[in-house]
């Protein structure tokens, strides 16, 4: 899990019981901004906050556990409460591939 290799690195504070998704998403985003083109930055800062974000946001990191996340992944690719459509193959890839960084 690389979330817990860059604790034990010392990069995030998991220890911490009210560490939410957003809160370590938002410090991921950041730790990337100097180190990757801007574009690519706005890309993955819309794409948090339009299609992750909405369903994770206010999340445990204690609480994602594999099960949860697979429900996460499903209500994100397709909401039931019409957030914004249905994701094709490539923004679905790409949201599973921001989670799978995160976790």
């Amino acid at each position: 899990m690389l979330i817990q290799r860059k604790a034990e690195a010392g990069f995030y504070n998991l220890n911490r019981t009210d560490l939410t998704f957003e809160a370590l998403a938002v410090a991921w985003l950041h730790s990337l901004q100097n180190s990757i083109k801007e574009s690519t930055y706005a890309y993955y800062s819309y794409t948090l906050h339009k299609y992750l974000l909405p369903v994770l946001s206010k999340v445990p990191v204690t609480s994602l556990e594999e099960s949860f996340l697979e429900q996460a992944m499903q209500q994100i690719i397709a909401p039931t409460d019409a957030v914004h459509k249905p994701l094709g193959n490539s923004s679905a890839r790409e949201c599973l591939s921001m989670l799978r960084t995160y976790t």
